[in-house]
């Protein structure tokens, strides 16, 4: 699976996830990510804060990202995570790669939730 590719379908999953969790739990009386919640400044540590107030949240990512390279043919990147492995596979004649480790975050404001506690 190509790096872009990943990162692309990671994040769409983690939305997905939380938008049907939403749905899905609202008959339950449980809120996730509730419009309107006020924070507490002192409270929020290395996060970020949007302009209308709302507390932003980082996708954390660490990834094993294999660089193969094959004589006439150009380099093709691959994601390594844990037990998944994703990218180019089968046998290959003159054929180098690498692995390399790569850390990085994005900030992100996930999907509100209407919360009104007087519906409670």
């Amino acid at each position: 699976m190509d790096l872009n590719q990943f990162i692309k379908e990671t994040i769409t999953s983690i939305i997905t996830g939380i938008e049907e969790s939403q749905k899905m739990l609202e008959s339950k009386k449980a809120f996730i990510n509730p419009f309107g919640i006020q924070y507490n400044l002192n409270d929020i540590k290395g996060e970020g804060i949007s302009k209308e107030g709302h507390k932003t949240s980082t996708i954390e990512f660490d990834l094993s990202v294999t660089v193969q390279e094959t004589s006439g043919a150009q380099g093709k990147i691959g994601v390594q995570t844990g037990f998944f492995n994703a990218g180019v596979g089968g046998d290959l004649k003159n054929s180098n790669s690498s692995i390399n480790r790569i850390k990085f975050s994005i900030p992100i404001l996930f999907p509100f939730q209407n919360f009104n506690p007087q519906k409670l």
